[in-house]
Parts: C-alpha cells; sequence; structure tokens
C-alpha cells in the first residue's frame, strides 16, 4: 500500500551568499539547518557560489550565479539551489532550468490534486544590474504559458520587485497597468493592497502584469 502525501512545505530564502567571507558556511548554524529541516522543499537564491550545501537527508539541484567578464571585479550575481527530502528523490523531475530561473514537476499523485504543480524558484537582478537581461520577464511570460497548460504554476524567490499599493487585480476603474482588457475579471472592484513599502518600480509593475 502506498501513501502519497497531500501537503507538501516549500520554502524561498534570499540567502545573499551561502559561503560568506566571514561567515563561513552558512549551512554549518543551526539556525539555517533548523529552517531547512522545517520543510519539504526550499529554494535558495542568490547563493553567489558554486558550492552546494550538504544537507542530512536532503537532496539539492543548482545552477551556478552568473559570470562577469575578465575585465570586470566584484563577485558573481544570483545561484539558485533547490534543496529537496531524499524521499522526493524520484518524484520531483527539473524540466527547465537557467541561471535565473529553475522549474520543477510535483506530481499531482504526490499532491493529491487533479492537476501536476510546476514550481518555478528564480532570481531577477534589478534593472540596475549589469547583469540584468530586459528579456527576463518576456522568457518567464513564455514559459507561464507552456507550464499552464500542462497544470498549476508557481513562483518563489526574489523579483526584485517593488509594487507599492497597486492592485493584483483587473479593473477598468483606475487601473492603467493591464489596458484594453475586457474580461469577467475586468469587472471587479480594485482590491486595495497593505503594504509599508509605498513605491512601485519597473519590475513590479511586470510583475503585476504577470498577475
Amino acid at each position: 500500500m502506498c501513501i502519497f502525501r497531500h501537503r507538501i512545505s516549500v520554502c524561498s530564502w534570499n540567502i545573499n551568499g551561502i559561503n560568506h567571507k566571514i561567515f563561513g558556511d552558512k549551512s554549518k548554524y543551526n539556525d539555517f539547518l533548523t529552517l531547512i529541516q522545517k520543510h519539504d522543499i526550499t529554494i535558495l537564491t542568490e547563493t553567489w557560489s558554486n558550492f552546494t550545501p550538504q544537507i542530512n537527508g536532503f537532496n539539492h539541484f543548482s545552477v551556478n550565479p552568473s559570470k562577469r567578464s575578465v575585465k570586470k571585479t566584484g563577485r558573481s550575481s544570483g545561484g539558485i539551489t533547490i534543496l529537496y527530502r531524499h524521499s522526493l528523490k524520484s518524484k520531483i523531475e527539473v524540466v527547465k532550468y537557467s541561471s535565473n530561473f529553475v522549474w520543477c514537476k510535483i506530481p499531482k499523485i504526490l499532491l493529491g490534486r487533479h492537476k501536476d504543480l510546476f514550481l518555478c524558484g528564480l532570481y531577477i537582478p534589478p534593472v540596475s544590474s549589469s547583469y540584468f537581461d530586459s528579456n527576463l520577464f518576456d522568457i518567464l511570460e513564455r514559459d507561464i504559458d507552456k507550464f499552464s497548460k500542462q497544470g498549476n504554476v508557481m513562483f518563489l524567490g526574489d523579483f526584485n520587485a517593488r509594487t507599492g499599493l497597486a492592485s493584483d487585480t483587473v479593473s477598468k476603474e483606475g487601473n492603467n497597468l493591464i489596458t484594453n482588457d475586457c474580461s469577467a475579471l475586468s469587472f471587479e472592484s480594485a482590491k486595495n493592497r497593505n503594504n509599508f513599502d509605498k513605491e512601485m518600480n519597473s519590475h513590479g509593475k511586470r510583475l503585476l502584469e504577470l498577475c
């Protein structure tokens, strides 16, 4: 008799360098290990290193950070590591990856659902970064279109997006994010967003457009 899990706990953490030049290997700290053990899947972004932590009871999949050209100095940017329990090794499939996105397929039978789940761990650099590629949101949108036809999609990571108080629902009343929308949702009243951060940047606008 097989017993399938119907709940998967997932966490995302911008680690700001997994192997710090002062603090050393952060994965050796109790606070780090306690957090990892609480979740079935943890997505680490901005690892800044090719180093991958070895956590007892967990497998991993990593993409290396982007490298600067030889003429430039400074640390690398990005880097994504997916940590997942050994029990999920034969069940989670990495279906696409790049230096900015890692797409994992979690089968519906594992979740007790009618559709597979396509989980994307991501890191998008700030627009001011020399590592930012203006095509990243377009690539992400095409991936959404592809995987949403096969199942549900979910994102965890760091968009470097500031959405301010703008609504993430479509409304014809004062909405200047999505124009000429005639869907049923366009007639919904816009919800007020509660956010300590009142600013919105270009990444935030693109994120809301994706929503």
